[in-house]
């Protein structure tokens, strides 16, 4: 609650939270403090990290081929 995520309310002697921020909200400011305090502020990094990391699969690796792609068709439009 003390960082904005959480929102609350007393019923009684129970305090009742639910969330202040919806999830996407959330994730774009988290991925903004990483994308600034781990990489330096370089997307490049946080990208190349992402698609190195041993954990992917070959699937997963495809998909944000095709992701990149479609950006790229979109910003040539």
């Amino acid at each position: 609650a003390d960082k904005g995520y959480l929102s609350f309310a007393k019923d009684g002697a129970t305090y009742v939270y639910s969330p202040a921020r919806s999830p996407d909200s959330v994730r774009q400011g988290l991925l903004g403090d990483v994308l600034t305090k781990v990489f330096g502020g370089s997307p490049l990094a946080l990208v190349q990290t992402l698609a190195r990391h041993e954990d992917l699969t070959t699937e997963e690796r495809a998909k944000i081929q095709e992701l990149l792609t479609s950006f790229d068709r979109s910003s040539s439009e």
